[in-house]
């Protein structure tokens, strides 16, 4: 199922998505179970901070986020010790994560080509043109249940 939401700012699209997400999210032991992208690590880190804010009474959740500028070790070792339910990182950390030779921390987000991220959600689409992530988001989503806000 796709959605596609468009709104002036400050309307609760985020709310939306987050909220949809969590009600559909099936928390799994070691499982990442969303995938949000963001064309920016401000971004990201505001959208993680709403789903720790609205899943602050579903204590099995766990959301991290992954973006640049942090060292790429730490982000695996959180997917193999901590695993999160909820990842929300930019486009280039997440790309890099899944095309590292390291097989456990891939095998979080992936199982050889088959997907294992249930949910898949990409923040503010129309920033992604201009930004030329389009083509990799494309190439990534396919055979995964999607959902899309603006």
């Amino acid at each position: 199922m796709d959605v596609l939401c468009q709104a002036k700012s400050g309307m609760g699209k985020t709310a939306v998505f987050v909220l949809s997400s969590l009600h559909q999210l099936e928390a799994k032991e070691d499982a990442v179970g969303a995938l949000v992208l963001c064309h920016t690590r401000e971004l990201a880190y505001q959208i993680c901070n709403e789903f720790e804010r609205f899943s602050r009474y579903l204590p099995d959740i766990k959301t991290k986020v992954f973006y640049g500028g942090v060292p790429v070790a730490e982000h695996k070792r959180i997917l193999k010790s901590e695993t999160p339910h909820i990842i929300v990182g930019t486009p280039g950390r997440i790309l890099q994560m899944v095309r590292e030779k390291d097989r456990s921390a891939l095998l979080r987000l992936t199982r050889d080509h088959d997907p294992r991220v249930d949910c898949l959600l990409a923040a503010t689409m129309d920033h992604w043109r201009c930004c030329g992530f389009r083509g990799d988001l494309l190439r990534r989503r396919s055979g995964r249940r999607r959902r899309r806000c603006k």
